[in-house]
């Protein structure tokens, strides 16, 4: 008598090959479905994270500030901030104010922001003139441009730039990295 469980094979049809093939395409799509819940977990995580910097500047009859804040949802790592006068790059705050016209730098005040973490909702005024000093660069703010590079606690990194001082229309792009060693004293 033949061995009942050697017969796989009824009118020709092999279930064990049917069995495993059944059991090879349902661990594919399993597969398919892990690698884009992975995907998605990626993109969550990223975006629980994203910071959102902007470049404002604010000016009034007692003073010129530079404010730089995170709008974002995650903290921002600002890596590095370039600021140009007439396209020529620019060393500190006093180096801007005589790029400007000014000679003596008048009552001003600085906070270095490179290097900052800025948590989100944060602001940090970057500089502020006094009514001295402020008047003048208000009338020349135009001539100047910021760039602020900053990072998310994935690395991932963007640059605002803000196209002169008094524009409220910055845009930001992403970027590959940011600096590591900036040589920015701003």
């Amino acid at each position: 008598m033949p061995d009942e469980g050697a017969k796989t094979t009824r009118r020709g049809v092999d279930y064990g090959l049917i069995s495993a093939a059944a059991a090879m395409l349902i661990g594919i799509c399993a597969l398919g479905v892990s690698v884009y819940e992975v995907r998605l977990m990626r993109t969550q995580a990223r975006a629980e994270v994203w910071p959102m910097v902007e470049v404002s500047s604010s000016f009034d009859r007692d003073s010129y500030a530079v404010s730089v804040e995170n709008k974002g949802i995650g903290p921002a790592l600002i890596r590095d901030v370039q600021i140009t006068v007439d396209d020529d790059t620019i060393k500190d705050w006093a180096e801007f104010y005589r790029e400007l016209g000014g000679t003596d730098v008048p009552d001003v005040s600085m906070a270095r922001t490179t290097g900052n973490i800025l948590r989100p909702n944060e602001e940090v005024t970057t500089v502020r003139f006094g009514s001295s000093g402020g008047e003048l660069v208000w009338r020349n703010a135009e001539r100047a441009k910021l760039s602020v590079c900053y990072c998310s606690a994935v690395h991932q990194c963007w640059r605002h730039t803000l196209p002169n001082l008094n524009s409220d229309l910055g845009h930001t792009v992403e970027v590959a990295a940011c600096p590591r060693e900036s040589k920015s004293l701003f």
